[in-house]
């Protein structure tokens, strides 16, 4: 049911319609969280997982991306590069009326510098000089690129636990699955954080450092989860290997940045950062607060972005003490640190101003390794909620637009809440049934030989 669901949405997103995508999105993410009960969870043999992947991102690859222009905006900034030889951060899609991709490129981004990070760039460069002017080379790098992210992701989560239900928490996914389908470089952050948080906790701080500062260089958000991951390490071993983790990324990041252009760099990005989306938690504020003062939508969204960036810091320092304060549990240690890293986004993902679909990506492939977890639960009810969210226009209906712009955002701030009590009871490790403080036995474990 899962893959014929899934199969559906990729294949027939047109033809099945509005009404039809909100049935197979509930069906794929319904029929996806019953894998994880404990009677269809015995038959999942990693054998299985992979054959049922492989052949889900097959579709994926070969269908036009469904629901989103994204990969044509990257492919508009890589030509950019590569053809116009001018800054994607300086110049616009717009500015090249005669380029033959820029009739893809969703309307409201034609004049938008790239809010992606130099090495996404570089990336986008290369892709598009080898695909040319072909519309379909051009899309199947891009989601084969996603493609090779996810079974790399695959391959850690394997060598890491040797079990196939953390597999097929990743590989049979519907929101990765879509992810791949529309080419989303959201995926590329999601690996980044696996393979950097498992570096840092198997105490290799510099190789850490830079592999995620390689995902900030695809979205500057991966800062967020590096910055709680540091500090993590700076209160469990000490300044030295905290020091030698965030000095790498820094550096990384802002040799790569100067080298692309300083601010100018940042610049579409700090536009971009005051944007809303119809499900965010800050929805709820628009709605309730902001309209009845009437305030104009620009100045609106600028103090919403601004509030969400501050809470969000916040709560993922405030947490990130929480879960490392004096008689915390230790044990485990690269499972405490995708704990952290997970929690930092998940903050992002309920409190954000701008929030996707395929962002959940982030979040999803490094809880993996902490499949049975409340952590896990929680990111996989957010990829779902925002999913369906996203089904159809909220043109479509009343009930869908309730749904959209009420119901999820005051799900996520409940969420949002629920995060903090279970990090601060130190409970986001402990399986949901588990009404207290999780015992060692009970901890899901992330390290090489993980416990029976």
């Amino acid at each position: 049911m899962l893959v014929g669901a899934s199969l559906t949405e990729l294949v027939g997103f047109e033809v099945i319609g509005p009404r039809g995508r909100i049935v197979v999105t509930a069906v794929a993410f319904g029929s996806f969280s019953a894998l994880f009960l404990p009677k269809a969870r015995a038959g999942l043999t990693a054998r299985r997982v992979v054959f049922a992947s492989t052949s889900l991102v097959a579709i994926a690859v070969i269908a036009p991306p469904a629901g989103s222009h994204d990969i044509w905006s990257y492919a508009m900034y890589g030509r950019l590069v590569s053809v116009h030889h001018v800054s994607p951060y300086t110049h616009v899609p717009g500015n090249f009326v005669r380029d033959p991709f820029l009739h893809l490129v969703a309307r409201g981004w034609r004049h938008t510098g790239s809010v992606y990070g130099p090495a996404f760039a570089a990336v986008s460069a290369i892709g598009t000089a080898l695909t040319g002017s072909s519309e379909l080379a051009t899309r199947l790098f891009f989601q084969l690129l996603e493609a090779a992210a996810l079974a790399a992701a695959l391959l850690v989560v394997w060598r890491r636990t040797r079990d196939p239900v953390a597999l097929a928490f990743i590989a049979l996914n519907p929101g990765l699955i879509v992810a791949v389908n529309g080419g989303h470089n959201d995926i590329l952050v999601g690996l980044a954080l696996l393979a950097g948080t498992l570096m840092l906790a198997d105490g290799h701080p510099r190789r850490a450092g830079s592999v995620l500062a390689a995902g900030a260089l695809v979205k500057l958000v991966a800062m967020l989860p590096l910055v709680a991951l540091v500090l993590w390490t700076w209160r469990r071993r000490g300044s030295r290997p905290s020091i030698e983790a965030g000095a790498t990324a820094c550096i990384v990041v802002v040799v790569a940045y100067l080298a692309s252009g300083r601010t100018d760099a940042l610049g579409p990005l700090l536009h971009a950062s005051k944007q809303h989306s119809r499900s965010s938690l800050w929805q709820l504020a628009t709605q309730w607060l902001a309209r009845p003062i009437g305030l104009t939508q620009s100045v609106l969204f600028r103090i919403e972005g601004d509030a969400a960036l501050v809470v969000v810091a916040t709560f993922v320092v405030v947490v990130v003490f929480w879960m490392t304060r004096s008689g915390s549990s230790t044990v485990y240690e690269a499972s405490t640190g995708v704990i952290v890293a997970v929690t930092a986004v998940l903050a992002f993902l309920f409190a954000g101003a701008y929030i996707l679909p395929w962002y959940s990506a982030w979040a999803l492939m490094p809880v993996a390794l902490v499949w049975n977890s409340r952590l896990a639960a929680l990111a996989a009810g957010q990829a779902a909620l925002i999913s369906a969210a996203y089904a159809a226009p909220l043109v479509f209906g009343a009930v869908l637009s309730t749904y959209a712009q009420d119901l999820v955002p005051a799900v996520l701030l409940g969420a949002l809440a629920y995060l903090a009590w279970s990090a601060g009871h130190d409970r986001l490790r402990c399986p949901m049934r588990v009404r207290r403080r999780c015992e060692p036995d009970r901890v899901v474990a992330a390290g090489p030989n993980p416990a029976p």
